[in-house]
């Protein structure tokens, strides 16, 4: 699937630091290909970093507004489908492109949807961190749980996760074969 259009949407479930980089990111890269599809950030919280001054979370949202990214405080999502994000509100967002990038635990809202889950409810995912079970969703980090590769809740797998993700969200958009993450060694023996 390529996003080409503004009809086309991407959506990013989580309103932290991380959904704001992929959300600049993303719009700077669609503008250089001079297409303009919506983004929009989906978050639960009222607004961006409640713990840090209203000033703050002004100037992040007028830098989103100046970028044509929208923004939907307070309305966390409870389901996500292949084609639509649904709100805690019951309003359901149409999304050709949906991304999930949410705090450290599994969330409430995975449990009711489609996606296969690990005992603990994380996102079930193959080594190039798509889902297991709709070759569409992407997740890495505090969200997932690599199939058959246990590994302790750690930033640095995330932080390694990174640039293979970023990489093959790209790779998908272009409709190219994945790259794989390679196993790394036990941290500890």
């Amino acid at each position: 699937m390529k996003i080409r259009s503004p009809q086309h949407s991407l959506i990013i479930v989580g309103s932290g630091a991380a959904a704001i980089e992929l959300a600049f990111a993303f719009r700077t890269r669609f503008n250089k290909k001079k297409i303009s599809p919506r983004i929009i950030i989906v978050g639960g919280a009222e607004r961006f970093f409640p713990e840090l001054s209203l000033k703050c979370h002004l100037s992040i949202l007028n830098k989103c507004k100046r970028a044509r990214i929208e923004v939907k405080f307070g309305q966390p999502a409870t389901k996500v489908s292949s084609k639509s994000v649904t709100l805690a509100s019951g309003i359901k967002i149409a999304s050709d492109f949906t991304l999930l990038v949410t705090g450290g635990l599994p969330q409430n809202w995975l449990k009711n949807s489609s996606l296969s889950l690990t005992d603990d409810y994380y996102i079930e995912v193959n080594k190039a961190y798509q889902s297991i079970s709709d070759e569409r969703v992407f997740a890495a980090g505090d969200v997932a749980k690599v199939r058959l590769q246990p590994r302790p809740r750690s930033g640095v797998f995330a932080v390694r996760a990174g640039p293979v993700l970023s990489k093959n969200l790209r790779l998908k958009l272009n409709n190219s074969p994945l790259k794989i993450f390679p196993s790394s060694p036990a941290i500890c023996h």
